[in-house]
Formats: structure tokens, C-alpha cells, sequence
């Protein structure tokens, strides 16, 4: 992910604006079906990496303070055009997978 202002165009990896969904993409081992699973993790109930990688309707919350002081939160449903990071970078490392994981796992 390149770090830019704005949002990057459909179809091509979203922009890193603070760099929390680049901090936050994590794999783990599991023993009982011996494969990796590789993705973005830690945003709670967020369903912000979900609709970036695959797009979807997302509700939007803003906060702001009005000129009195109030504070007000809005919020509206928007569609989010696709913008893949994982799969992309899945696709242009997996001839070196085999590599990589060679000797990682030791079998009984």
C-alpha cells in the first residue's frame, strides 16, 4: 500500500493514509488443516478491510462539533468499489510460498 492522500481508484490497492491496516495484516498457522491464514486483524467489529478487498455497503459514522459546542454524530450507507490489497500480494508472492515455507512445519 502506497501512502497518499485521498482514496486510491477502484480496483487498485486502497492508499495508506495513518498505515493501521498495513500494521494490522497478521497470518497464523493452523495445526489441523495444515494451511496459513493471512489477513487483516484487529479493527473489532469494522468492516472496513472486508469492503476494501472485496467492496459492499458500509454505514459511515461522522463526528463533529456543531459552532455551539454540541457534538453530533451522522451517519449514512455507502457502496465501496472494490480496492484488493490481499489477494494481489498473494498472487505476486505465491511462486515463492513454496520457499519460504519449506522447512516450517516438521511432521510426526
Amino acid at each position: 500500500m502506497r501512502r497518499r492522500k485521498g482514496s486510491a481508484p477502484p480496483g487498485k490497492p486502497p492508499y495508506a493514509h495513518e498505515g493501521s491496516l498495513r500494521r494490522l495484516v497478521f497470518f497464523a498457522y493452523d495445526r489441523g488443516s495444515e494451511s496459513v491464514v493471512v489477513g487483516p486483524v484487529g479493527f473489532g467489529r469494522s468492516k472496513a478491510p472486508s469492503a476494501l478487498e472485496f467492496g459492499g455497503r458500509v454505514t459511515i459514522k461522522q463526528r463533529r462539533r456543531r459552532a455551539s459546542g454540541k457534538r453530533v454524530v451522522t451517519s449514512r450507507r455507502v457502496r465501496i468499489q472494490p480496492r484488493p490489497f490481499m489477494a494481489p500480494a498473494l498472487a505476486k508472492e505465491a511462486s515463492q510460498l513454496p520457499k519460504a515455507w519449506r522447512n516450517s512445519v516438521r511432521r510426526a
